[in-house]
C-alpha cells in the first residue's frame, strides 16, 4: 500500500497539533515576509479556522494569507522541513508485520521501497478472486467499478481496475492508484472500439490517404505499420473519445452507434493532418542545416522538434494539441527567417523561453503537479514560442510569460502541500 500515499495525505496530523503546526509553518517564513502576518498566533488560529481537510495544507495556507493580507506566499517560500519534527508524521514501513524502516519523509520511504511495494502489490492481485481478466475482444461485462477491496491475510487491499491494450486483445488489471489506471483505461477502451469496427479498420489500414509519403517521411523514426496504426487509433480516440469515457456497457454501445458513421472521415483527416507535419517537420530539419543560424536557435529549434515529432507522437499526444503542430512547424521556419534577417528580438527572448522549457522538463521530471496541468503548461510554452519568434502569427489563447510563470508556481503550490 505504501504506493498508494502522499505526505500530502497525512498534512493534518492529530487535530489538536494543527493550528500549532500552522503557527510553526508560519514563522518558517522568511523573515520580509513573515513580518506581514504578526501577530502570528492570530493569523494561524483563523487560518485553522478556515481549513478544509480535502485540500493540500499549504495551498491552503497561502490562499487564506492572501485573503487576509492581499500578500501571496509562493510554494517554494514555505520551508516546512524547517519546523519541529513532532509536526510532521513519522511513517513506518512493514512487511507481513515486521517493521523494516521508518522515516518522516514519505518520498524517501517510496524512493527506496516503492519497487518492492509494487512487486508484494502485484502478488497479492493476482489471486482467484480477483476481477482480473486477458483475452477481451468485446465489452462483455456490464461496469467497471472505480476501485476494488480485496481482503488478504488480515488486511484490506485497495486496486483500481483498468481496460489495457495489448493490440491483439484488453486485458482488466488493477493497479496501485488511480492515476495509473487512468492513465491505461482509454487506450483499453479504445481498443475495444477498433474490435468492434473490425472489418473498417481493415479497409483503413489498406487505404489511408497519403501513407507511402508518410511512411518515408517517418521511416527513421517508425515503421509503416507502426505509423498506420498510431493514425487510426488518433482517429479512433478523436471520434469517439473526445467526451467522457463510457463507463458501462450501455454507454460504450451508444458512443460506437453514435459515431460509427464518422470513423472513416476522421481517420483520413488524421492521416493528413500526419502528412501535413511530417511534411514541415522535414522542412524544418533542413533549414536548420543550413548556414548561418546562430547556434543556440539551432540547438533550441532541434529540440523543440525533437519534443513535437518522435516515434508514437501520433497517438500520444491528444488531437487537440496535434491539430497545432503545423502552426508550430510554420512558426520555427518564420523564426528562422527574422533571426537570420534581424537576430536581436528573438536574442532578447531566447533565454526567457529556455529558462519556461527547462523549469517544464523538471517538473516532468520529478513528475510534480497533475497530468492535466503539466499537459496544458507544456503546450502554452510552445504558444509562448510562437509570440516570443513569430509574430504576427497568432496564438490560440493567451500565452503570456506571466501566465506561465502562473501556472508554474500554481503546478507547484499543488504538489508542495
Amino acid at each position: 500500500m505504501l504506493n498508494q500515499f502522499d505526505d500530502a495525505d497525512f498534512d493534518f496530523l492529530v487535530p489538536g497539533l494543527l493550528e500549532d503546526k500552522v503557527q510553526a509553518l508560519i514563522k518558517s517564513l522568511p523573515k520580509q515576509l513573515r513580518k506581514n502576518f504578526i501577530p502570528i498566533p492570530d493569523f494561524a488560529r483563523a487560518c485553522t479556522e478556515n481549513l478544509e481537510n480535502d485540500r493540500p495544507l499549504l495551498t491552503q495556507l497561502s490562499h487564506q494569507l492572501k485573503r487576509m493580507t492581499g500578500v501571496r506566499v509562493t510554494s517554494d517560500q514555505w520551508r516546512p522541513e524547517r519546523i519541529d519534527k513532532h509536526f510532521r508524521m513519522r511513517y513506518c514501513v512493514q512487511d507481513d508485520g515486521v517493521a523494516v524502516a521508518s522515516s518522516r519523509s514519505l518520498a524517501q520511504l517510496k524512493a527506496d521501497y516503492g519497487h518492492l511495494a509494487r512487486q508484494h502489490f502485484e502478488a497479492q492481485v493476482q489471486q482467484s478472486d480477483s476481477i482480473s481478466r486477458e483475452g477481451l475482444t468485446s465489452w462483455d461485462f456490464e461496469q467497471l467499478p472505480a476501485q476494488v477491496e480485496l481482503k488478504r491475510g488480515g488486511s484490506v487491499v485497495t486496486a483500481y481496475p483498468a481496460l489495457v491494450d495489448y493490440q491483439d486483445s484488453v486485458a482488466i488489471e488493477l493497479f496501485e492508484t488511480a492515476e495509473d489506471a487512468r492513465f491505461y483505461h482509454p487506450g483499453g477502451i479504445a481498443r475495444l472500439i477498433a474490435f468492434e469496427l473490425g472489418d473498417t479498420v481493415k479497409y483503413l489500414r489498406r487505404n489511408l490517404p497519403d501513407i507511402e509519403q508518410s511512411a518515408l517521411m517517418y521511416s527513421a523514426l517508425g515503421s509503416r505499420q507502426e505509423l498506420i496504426e498510431d493514425i487510426i487509433m488518433a482517429g479512433l480516440d478523436a471520434c469517439f473519445l473526445a467526451g467522457k469515457l463510457p463507463q458501462h456497457k450501455g454507454e460504450f454501445d451508444a458512443v460506437v452507434e453514435k459515431h460509427k458513421p464518422e470513423f472513416i472521415s476522421r481517420v483520413n483527416q488524421t492521416a493528413e493532418l500526419v502528412h501535413r507535419i511530417l511534411g514541415l517537420y522535414r522542412e524544418v530539419r533542413g533549414r536548420l542545416q543550413q548556414p548561418g543560424i546562430a547556434p543556440a536557435h539551432r540547438d533550441d529549434c532541434l529540440e523543440q522538434s525533437d519534443y513535437l515529432v518522435y516515434a508514437g507522437f501520433v497517438r500520444d499526444i491528444p488531437n487537440h494539441y496535434l491539430v497545432r503542430l503545423p502552426v508550430y512547424f510554420q512558426a520555427m521556419l518564420k523564426r528562422l527567417d527574422k533571426t537570420q534577417q534581424d537576430p536581436k528580438q528573438a536574442d532578447r527572448a531566447l533565454p526567457v523561453v529556455r529558462e519556461l522549457w527547462q523549469r517544464y522538463l523538471q517538473l516532468e521530471q520529478d513528475e510534480e503537479g497533475d497530468q492535466q496541468q503539466l499537459q496544458a503548461l507544456r503546450w502554452m510554452i510552445e504558444e509562448f514560442r510562437i509570440s516570443a519568434f513569430a509574430q504576427p502569427m497568432k496564438t490560440r489563447g493567451p500565452a503570456s510569460e506571466n501566465r506561465i510563470r502562473k501556472l508554474i508556481d500554481s503546478i507547484l503550490s499543488a504538489d508542495d502541500a
